[in-house]
């Protein structure tokens, strides 16, 4: 887990994996914005695969 804004909001980042074998690793990240959730999730892949585009998104994110 990881504190972080994003756009000035509060979030955090949960990296998450398959217990069973550690395979399928994934990304979420929580915002709070005025008592609402808003989740960006990551797809399925190694995070050196999916980080870039994961990262881009997450900073384009323009909360009103």
């Amino acid at each position: 887990q990881s504190p972080m804004l994003v756009d000035g909001k509060s979030a955090l980042l949960i990296e998450t994996w398959d217990r069973l074998n550690h395979i399928q690793p994934m990304r979420y990240i929580f915002i709070l914005d005025e008592g609402r959730f808003l989740i960006v999730r990551s797809g399925l892949g190694q995070f050196s695969e999916i980080e870039p585009a994961f990262d881009a998104i997450v900073a384009s994110l323009a909360l009103q």
